[in-house]
């Protein structure tokens, strides 16, 4: 990569944190907030009482609107979509990504594969608790949660069909049945990309 062009990429970068952080402030504007930030608050907004919590009842008479990472990582896709298309270009794919234990506990957040392959996890559920974007490469959040919960780590349907075809026929034969097989498929070359710049 050419020097301009780092520095295109470093200032590109920079603003999108930029819009983030926005986008996190304006969210915990409108009364976003964790439901499960550590214990206490977990059995008093969900694990007890369910719906009839006593901190649901105050989050439904204030207008507030409590999530879980789950919820946060799914309203992250939308929250960051036209941000991701106006930074990034169309060919940015957005979706989740999930640690699992093996045992009841996981953690979701918002993940972006950018057109140039490089895959950033935008964890909403931290945002909105810490009051500031937190961003991470996908490695820095696998290797975080990894520490925290454990693993594997659940990809999206299309990155899971992209690792059979590697898996069975190698990385690159597999990559060009997949895009061969899958055409008219949003995000193929995206992906393949990425898959290419940083297999996991």
């Amino acid at each position: 990569m050419e020097l301009d062009e780092e520095i295109e990429e470093y200032n590109r970068d920079l603003e999108f944190k930029r819009k983030i952080d926005e986008i996190v402030k304006n969210k915990i504007k409108e009364g976003y907030f964790v439901r499960n930030a550590d214990w206490f608050r977990k059995l008093w907004n969900d694990f007890m009482f369910g719906a009839l919590a006593p901190g649901r009842y105050i989050e439904w008479i204030g207008g507030y609107k409590g999530g879980q990472c789950g919820e946060f990582s799914a309203w992250g896709q939308g929250w960051v979509n036209k941000t991701v298309r106006d930074s990034y270009g169309d060919g940015a794919f957005i979706t989740d990504i999930t640690m699992n234990e093996k045992g009841w506990r996981n953690h979701a957040a918002t993940r972006v594969i950018l057109p140039d392959g490089r895959r950033i996890v935008i964890d909403f559920w931290e945002s909105i608790h810490k009051g500031h974007s937190c961003i991470y490469t996908e490695k820095q959040w696998i290797d975080k949660y990894t520490k925290l919960i454990g693993g594997p780590v659940t990809r999206s349907d299309l990155e899971k069909e992209l690792k059979t075809f590697v898996d069975e026929l190698g990385v690159e034969e597999g990559t060009k049945w997949y895009v061969q097989s899958s055409p008219k498929k949003p995000y193929i070359n995206t992906l393949v990309k990425s898959y290419k710049r940083n297999p996991w």
